[in-house]
């Protein structure tokens, strides 16, 4: 056999073998990265506290005899995806109660995944600020309902009506919702924080941000002119207190009416957005000319406790304005919490 042909076929062989090799270990690698890939899963997240004072409360009341009626009221009028969102919602309730660890579907997988990705993972600290998504804030607290999903405002209707007029930005935290809000009016946005600690951070959030348009108001919104104790819990103070929260009392806060603000101040009012921890409802019996003259959209958070969640949209439709009405639940990793009832005059 000539020797030239014996070399020539030994290096096609090892070039097979090579080649082999290389092709089996891609395969081996990709197999691996789908198997790491599938054992990554997200677990909806529900606090002690929740369970408790909110979602056990909520979720006994499904054996209720006033359940069927509250459940249809809630949903009439909604559309499909608002529907299904309410169903998510009072399932995974459901079963988080019974004990079961709450898996997400794959669309939110998919968008979880890109919040710790884009967001959470790209926070930095700025010397004495945090910055991120080209936003910054006097103390790391970027939620992504509102940074990543932007408090769905891309998903109104409405957008042409509330530029040329004020918003009311009612539970202001620190200045977050604010950064948001703020592009989306030409006029103001009246950011009210009662808390005074909470008010100071909320002035650092304008400042670092040179929000023009931003007026911040250190008072709170409820059903009459008074003075009340805010219950002190970091974002989640309120003046209602929760069941298990320990927390310390503030001195007395000033809290009006949206009635009274929008009529001393002569306003015209296009957005009113609302989280202030289960005082929505004494807030919206305090706006209720506003909301029947002046008929602005709505974004109230009604995830705060049962009566929020099942009556809210309920008081708004007995007032006979012709609103339409969305809830949207932002997909930031809890079971229940922001979840938010929208309503447009569309």
């Amino acid at each position: 056999m000539d020797f030239n042909f014996i070399i020539l076929a030994s290096l096609v062989c090892s070039l097979l073998l090579v080649c082999s090799m290389r092709f089996f270990y891609q395969k081996i690698k990709r197999l691996i990265r789908l198997s790491e890939h599938k054992q990554t899963k997200f677990y909806l997240y529900v606090s002690g506290c929740d369970m408790e004072g909110i979602l056990r409360p909520l979720v006994q009341n499904f054996d209720s005899p006033l359940f069927k009626e509250r459940y249809l009221k809630l949903l009439r009028g909604l559309d499909s995806d608002s529907i299904l969102t309410v169903h998510k919602i009072l399932s995974r309730l459901q079963r988080a109660i019974a004990g079961e660890l709450i898996l997400t579907d794959a669309h939110e997988e998919k968008i979880l995944a890109k919040i710790t990705v884009n967001m959470q993972n790209n926070i930095i600290k700025a010397g004495d600020c945090f910055a991120c998504m080209g936003y910054f804030l006097p103390i790391n607290s970027f939620e992504p309902s509102i940074f990543y999903h932007k408090l769905h405002m891309n998903t109104l209707a409405t957008l042409d009506k509330i530029a040329s007029k004020c918003i009311l930005d009612i539970g202001a935290y620190v200045g977050d919702s604010a950064l948001i809000l703020s592009p989306y009016t030409r006029e103001k946005v009246f950011s009210f924080e009662p808390v005074p600690t909470l008010y100071e951070l909320l002035l650092k959030t304008i400042e670092m941000n040179d929000l023009q348009n931003v007026v911040p108001v250190n008072i709170g919104l409820g059903d009459r002119n008074e003075t009340r104790n805010a219950y002190l819990q970091g974002p989640g103070s309120s003046f209602v207190r929760h069941i298990d929260l320990t927390c310390s009392i503030s001195d007395s806060v000033q809290v009006t009416t949206v009635d009274t603000f929008v009529e001393k101040n002569n306003l015209q009012i296009g957005l009113i957005k609302a989280d202030i921890e289960g005082f929505e409802q004494y807030m919206l019996r305090g706006a209720e000319k506003t909301i029947k003259s002046q008929k602005p959209t709505l974004m109230i958070c009604i995830y705060h406790n049962e009566s929020d969640f099942f009556d809210i949209k309920p008081l708004l439709e007995s007032w006979n304005l012709g609103y339409k009405f969305r809830i949207v639940k932002a997909i930031d990793g809890n079971v229940f919490s922001e979840t938010m009832l929208i309503a447009e005059m569309v």
